[in-house]
């Protein structure tokens, strides 16, 4: 009975704020306050693809996560060239190596690829280094290649997957709901508001 309470009371604050902001900056002034709060979660989550790609980024192996990830064997690479990327990529922030490799492999032959965040650079360029590779289970299927990495590095990537997803996910819900508000203005959103609570309450 507390917590019903107290999430009454909170959902009463909560109404109580909106059909006050409403009156004071009427209709037009309150749907662009929700207007601007949708964009800037867009505008953050997008920020946050970066933050999370670049604590992606340290991590040095091949992608594989766990049992279920694909099966990794030693490779030997030639490193041929090396680009530096950055400030902004697909690996997020700051600058990283990008480098064409020739893989040595047993049963596809020499193969060429590129790895990336910086597991191979520049000095490289001309050598042979040794790589892991990981390859998915359809033939054809891309390979991704990297170190040799402990459990806490597999740990700390799926972390940050896992994560990385659910901050997204939450922020895209968050505008939608901020750009669904601006389109209904208070008195609607407040009625479609508490036939959510009572729809989420049910389950």
């Amino acid at each position: 009975m507390t917590g019903d309470t107290e999430d009454g009371e909170r959902s009463w604050g909560f109404e109580a704020r909106e059909r006050s902001a409403w009156q004071r900056r009427s209709p037009v002034g309150w749907r662009l306050v929700k207007l601007t709060q949708a964009i800037g979660m867009v505008a953050l989550a997008y920020v946050s693809t970066f933050v999370l790609a670049t604590l992606s980024t340290f991590y040095p192996g091949t992608g594989s996560i766990g049992a279920r990830g694909p099966d990794e064997r030693p490779v030997r690479a030639s490193v041929e060239s090396c680009q530096r990327a950055g400030p902004l990529s697909t690996m997020g922030l700051g600058y990283w190596w990008v480098c064409h490799v020739r893989v040595a492999t047993a049963d596809r032959g020499d193969v060429e690829a590129v790895v990336d965040r910086s597991i191979v650079s520049k000095e490289d360029v001309g050598r042979t280094v040794d790589l892991w590779e990981a390859c998915g289970e359809k033939p054809g299927a891309a390979c991704s290649y990297g170190k040799a990495v402990g459990a806490g590095w597999q740990i700390y990537e799926g972390v940050v997957r896992m994560l990385g997803r659910v901050l997204i996910f939450l922020m895209l819900v968050s505008a939608c709901f901020y750009l669904l508000a601006t389109v209904l203005g208070a008195p609607r959103y407040l009625v479609f508001n508490q036939w959510w609570q009572r729809k989420t309450a049910k389950k």
